[in-house]
């Protein structure tokens, strides 16, 4: 095939084939740099099966040259984004698991990203939140934004989840929203109810719920009163936000 290709006597109209077959049997033979060079010449001859840049991809990974392969792979699926063409899920499954698994945090989460916009599901949230409580440090009200995405996603998949969430929500401060966590924690067999922790904020949650319920009339008055700090307004867009009234917690903020 090379002797052929170099030749020049291929017809044009098969030139972007022979360059494809003589990529695969490079990458064979494992030869990854005249893999990738003749992948390459087949897509620039304009042999379009996308399998050339999936392959083009798989010779810098399997060379150990993640971070070249995943910025191609990424070129490659904005390409075909920009074209209007549909985005191969695997293209974006094996960029994400190629990133995730040697610990490059932002191409892991650009590729967490095309997955949930592209092939969204309970699954591939969990696994784009996951990224992110591997990779970064959130205090607790980032933890608690990140928290509730996952429960509106579907995507609180383990005891940790759901203990994570009640702790950066806290018992004292969002009883209502706590007591929801903890109810459905239960309900789906992630949470022990005689887990000393799970009991002791399904009890504060409850206690603290008719104080914070009986409060908010007052704390929305507080708000709204000429000259209200602005950390009062917060306070009561907090409270409206924890008993599910997300309108008037908008209003709040």
């Amino acid at each position: 095939l090379d002797m052929m290709l170099e030749s020049g006597k291929v017809p044009e109209a098969d030139r972007g084939r022979n360059l494809f077959a003589a990529g695969q049997l490079a990458f064979q033979a494992e030869d990854w740099a005249a893999a990738r060079q003749r992948f390459e010449q087949a897509i620039a001859a304009g042999y379009d099966d996308p399998s050339a840049q999936g392959l083009l991809a798989e010779a810098y990974f399997s060379e150990g040259n993640y971070a070249a392969g995943l910025d191609y792979l990424k070129q490659a699926i904005t390409a075909r984004q920009q074209a209007g063409q549909t985005v191969d899920e695997s293209w974006i499954r094996r960029g994400f698991a190629i990133a995730y698994n040697n610990q490059l945090a932002e191409q892991a989460t650009d590729f967490s990203r095309l997955y949930v916009t592209h092939y969204p599901s309970s699954d591939v949230w969990g696994d784009a939140i996951a990224v992110q409580r591997s990779f970064y440090n959130y205090d607790d009200q980032a933890l608690l934004d990140l928290m509730r995405l996952a429960e509106r996603t579907g995507s609180l998949r383990s005891e940790r989840d759901y203990l994570d969430y009640i702790s950066a929500a806290d018992a004292r401060r969002l009883p209502a929203e706590v007591g929801r966590i903890v109810d459905a924690g239960i309900a789906a067999n992630m949470l022990d109810p005689s887990d000393v922790l799970v009991a002791e904020a399904k009890s504060t949650a409850e206690a603290q719920a008719v104080t914070a319920r009986a409060d908010m009339p007052q704390l929305e008055s507080d708000a709204r009163a000429s000259g209200a700090k602005a950390i009062v307004a917060a306070a009561a867009g907090d409270l409206y936000l924890n008993f599910a009234q997300p309108a008037k917690a908008e209003e709040m903020y």
